[in-house]
Parts: C-alpha cells; sequence; structure tokens
C-alpha cells in the first residue's frame, strides 16, 4: 500500500514518537520509510530524467545542508553520474544493534551491542551485508 504524505503530514509522520508502541524505535522505522520512499521518487526515471525536478529537488533541499566549500557543482554532479545506476532496491537501512534499554539515573538509554556494532564496522569496511541487521 502506498502512502503519500506532504508538508505538515510528512513532518508529523518523522517525528512521532509517544502515541507508537515502541516510541524512539518505531520513530526510526518511521523515518527510514520516509527515506527509503524519497529514495523511490529521486531515483526514478521520471526524476532523473528531467533537470526542472531534479533543479526543484536540489533548491527545496539544500537549505538543510551544510557542506564544505569544496562540495560545489562539478562534485554535485560527479556524485551524480556515480549514482545513476543505483536502484531503491539497492539501498540498505538498519540501526545500530542494540541490547535492550535501561536506565543510567532519571535517564533512559539504549544499550549498544558491542559485538553487533563489530559486525556492522566489518560489513562498512568489507561493502559486505553479511550479517547486517537489514530491514527490508
Amino acid at each position: 500500500m502506498t502512502i503519500k504524505l506532504q508538508g505538515d503530514a510528512a513532518l508529523a509522520f518523522v517525528r512521532e514518537r509517544y502515541r507508537l508502541p515502541n516510541g524512539d524505535f518505531d520513530r526510526v522505522e518511521n523515518q527510514q520509510a520516509f527515506v527509503r520512499g524519497m529514495a523511490h521518487t529521486v531515483l526514478s526515471r521520471q526524476t532523473l530524467t528531467d533537470p526542472g525536478t531534479i533543479s526543484e529537488f536540489v533548491a527545496a533541499l539544500s537549505p538543510y545542508l551544510t557542506v564544505d566549500q569544496s562540495f560545489g557543482v562539478g562534485t554535485i554532479a560527479n556524485l551524480g553520474v556515480s549514482l545513476r545506476n543505483i536502484t531503491p532496491a539497492q539501498i540498505h537501512f538498519f540501526t545500530v544493534p542494540t541490547s535492550g534499554t535501561g536506565m543510567i539515573g532519571d535517564q533512559s538509554v539504549v544499550n549498544l551491542d558491542q559485538a553487533g556494532l563489530d559486525v556492522v564496522k566489518q560489513g562498512l569496511a568489507t561493502d559486505s551485508l553479511a550479517g547486517l541487521p537489514i530491514k527490508q
């Protein structure tokens, strides 16, 4: 099922946490779903073959990005060309592995699963998805 969110509804979707059964964990899943949907749109043939749409996308996104001075138009063009064969199915989302939650003083904390993090580090270092906690 496809749900299209824009403006305030999209913002509410990615920010909500208190009404979700698993709080921030569900919020992360919603944020990943939003980015996944945006990737599908941005990487679609309709977007990539329409210079006006690309320009509108960059203009809409750019106020929310900070880059260094060496990240100019040439770098952006090269990055775009390097991504031309990427499909949404090749983009994978996961969160850092955790081992539950706890309290430190009066603060709720998420405990890191160090062994799981080591698997993530290895996967990133070797460009391998083996063992990564990927959600489809």
